[in-house]
């Protein structure tokens, strides 16, 4: 049995979803938007993604995915934990630097 396809705009997605296309494009999704005409004949660009479920056409341009992209990453980096003024140096005796 085929999977149903659904077309979804990428604001109306889960969570999930989304975390999942940036797993599978880890470097950007842009080169792989395509372009179909819908039931009414109007020309559409979107990003094919695949589930268990479903067959997912989600509507962007590939501008609309380098901003998507762009502030996915943007995000990601605060959300690291890598801000430096946060970390506290601990010495061989395992207590903080600034116990001195």
């Amino acid at each position: 049995m085929s999977k149903p396809r659904v077309i979804k705009e990428f604001d109306k997605l889960d969570e999930e979803i989304k975390q999942a296309i940036f797993q599978k494009y880890p470097f950007g999704f842009d080169r792989y938007i395509i372009t179909f005409k819908n039931h009414k004949k109007q020309l559409v660009s979107a990003l094919p993604f695949e589930t268990e479920e479903f067959q997912f056409m989600i509507k962007m341009t590939r501008a609309e995915a380098n901003e998507i992209a762009q502030a996915w990453d943007e995000e990601d980096n605060e959300d690291d934990g890598s801000d430096l003024d946060d970390i506290e140096e601990i010495n061989n005796d395992g207590e903080s630097a600034d116990d001195d």
